[in-house]
């Protein structure tokens, strides 16, 4: 079993959690790791926001049933089952000039744990988040600790109003194009800015989203095409070239479990009632 050394609440939809796990501590910029809360339970890919001397820490952000146990159980037992990792490979770390960081919801976490590193290696660091809303806006203060400029929107306008690509434009608009542009985020949006960057003529790396399973390759879960090649998000990402992805299809292959996953969070809603009832008996 792994400790969770602390579980620090950002938002009702977010948490930060620090795990003791000292396989993690050598992680390199980009790389993520794979949790599990009990053996039973799902596998959960999650980006390391930042190593420490005892390990890692993660920002979780609720999204569905896996998720959702994670933040329940952690209140009652500070362990976790088992941890993997570092997974992946690490970011490219070097100087590209000036280097816009653009994150959506939960992928602030990557964008941090990499933009730190381009910032220490000399890159002229500017930043972008965008919220679905301001429960999806946390870690700003982290941003500013080593970006020039941070702008902060939300899609339902309750900070500033806009949405990445929209963001994005402004930022050409105002500050002119910059010589690589890094994104993290849902895969759609990171779509929406590849379209900007191929229209712009921006160079642009990647974080791609894909289920996985063993992490090692051999499931072929996390599949993706990548100018026309099969690759694994798993063991070859999970940043690529955003101009060489084959969005489309990696956008496919999200619905895959779509309905297997409303149904694994509507049970899992179920039996929190159910624990609440009994214990008010």
């Amino acid at each position: 079993m792994y400790k969770v050394l602390e579980k620090k609440s950002l938002t009702p939809k977010a948490f930060i959690i620090e795990i003791e796990a000292p396989h993690l501590t050598k992680a390199g910029p980009g790389q993520f790791a794979v949790i599990q809360r009990t053996l039973e339970s799902e596998r959960i890919p999650l980006s390391i926001l930042e190593t420490t001397d005892k390990g890692a820490k993660f920002l979780v952000e609720v999204r569905g049933r896996s998720t959702l146990e994670l933040e329940v159980r952690l209140n009652e037992s500070r362990e976790i089952a088992y941890v993997e990792g570092p997974a992946g490979v690490p970011f490219e770390v070097k100087n590209y000039g000036r280097v816009l960081l653009l994150s959506k919801n939960w992928g602030i976490a990557p964008i941090i744990n990499v933009g730190r590193a381009l910032s220490e290696c000399g890159n002229k660091i500017s930043a972008i988040h965008v919220g679905d809303t301001s429960e999806n806006v946390y870690l700003i203060n982290e941003l500013e600790s080593f970006s020039g400029s941070v702008r902060v929107f939300t899609e339902d306008g309750s900070v500033e109003e806009g949405n990445v690509q929209l963001a994005f434009r402004d930022y050409i608009d105002c500050a002119g194009k910059p010589d690589l542009v890094v994104c993290a985020g849902n895969n759609l949006d990171s779509s929406l800015v590849v379209d900007v960057c191929r229209e712009e003529g921006i160079s642009v790396v990647s974080m791609v989203n894909t289920y996985m399973l063993d992490t090692i390759g051999l499931c072929l879960v996390c599949r993706l095409l990548v100018n026309d090649e099969q690759k694994l998000a798993c063991v070859d990402g999970p940043w690529f070239n955003g101009l060489e992805v084959n969005w489309d299809y990696l956008l496919a292959r999200e619905n895959l479990y779509e309905d297997e996953e409303k149904q694994a969070l509507e049970k899992f809603l179920k039996q929190l009632e159910r624990e609440k009832l009994r214990s008010r008996r």
